[in-house]
């Protein structure tokens, strides 16, 4: 009879598991970072971090991260990661990146012109 009754217990505590477990509904919610355009002179470049710092009009410095994900291009030609040293101190960027308010910007993309620069 403790048998049974150990037995039955023991199949009554794994269907209830398993009903809880099986039925338990995941909410999720998807957050999204709003991006935005900064436009300014390169004032840095550190082929080793990588990242470039450009100053806009408004003399606000901007720090963009490049990462592998991110697409820089200069005059309309890509540009791998590894070969962002010749981009030069007063080229014009262009980047699309997340926004933060303090530190490194995780950026999307930069295009960069060299706008009549050597």
């Amino acid at each position: 009879m403790r048998r049974i009754s150990l037995l039955s217990t023991m199949i009554l505590s794994a269907w209830f598991l398993v009903i809880v477990l099986s039925s338990g509904v995941v909410v999720g919610e998807e957050i999204s970072v709003p991006t935005v355009t900064s436009t300014g002179k390169i004032f840095i470049v550190n082929p080793e971090g990588p990242y470039v710092m450009i100053k806009k009009a408004d003399g606000k410095k901007v720090s963009l991260e490049l990462t592998p994900e991110t697409t820089v291009t200069l005059d309309g030609k890509s540009l791998p990661l590894d070969q962002i040293g010749i981009l030069k101190v007063g080229y014009v960027a262009t980047a699309e990146h997340f926004t933060s308010d303090v530190g490194m910007q995780q950026t999307i993309s930069v295009s960069v012109i060299t706008d009549g620069n050597p």
